[in-house]
């Protein structure tokens, strides 16, 4: 999911069901994150691209992922673990590996897909 629709009360409901998801979530929502997980801009200089901050809700299996990228990027997964993995980025010409949180390489592998539904989606409308 999107920061549009992603929430931490819309992950825990999901869970309940059991419906897993994981999304970026956006920082300046309340009651959202737990105060140590968002990351700041002045914190991508001195902390450095890959940095993350992750904090672990037992009872509603929530992951909460502050992570490091050019931007600081929030996620909530009920899906995945704290394992950091490393993922291609291309800086300038070069491509170099930083290693991320496992919910970004997943997000990231199947980021689109509801973009693409949407698209096919419109061209076949039987409503009307």
């Amino acid at each position: 999911m999107d920061n549009y629709y992603m929430s931490t009360t819309t992950a825990i409901k999901f869970r309940e069901k059991i419906v897993f998801c994981c999304g970026t979530i956006q920082s300046n929502r309340k009651l959202l994150l737990p105060k140590s997980v968002p990351l700041t801009a002045t914190d991508v200089r001195w902390l450095g691209r890959g940095h993350s901050v992750c904090a672990v809700n037992r009872d509603n299996n929530l992951l909460a992922i502050g992570w490091l990228e050019n931007k600081p990027v929030n996620f909530n997964s009920t899906l995945d673990t704290t394992k950091v993995v490393n993922i291609m980025r291309r800086i300038r010409n070069l491509k170099v590996l930083i290693p991320a949180p496992q919910t970004v390489a997943r997000y990231n592998r199947f980021l689109g897909g509801v973009d693409k539904h949407n698209k096919l989606r419109s061209k076949f409308s039987l409503g009307e």
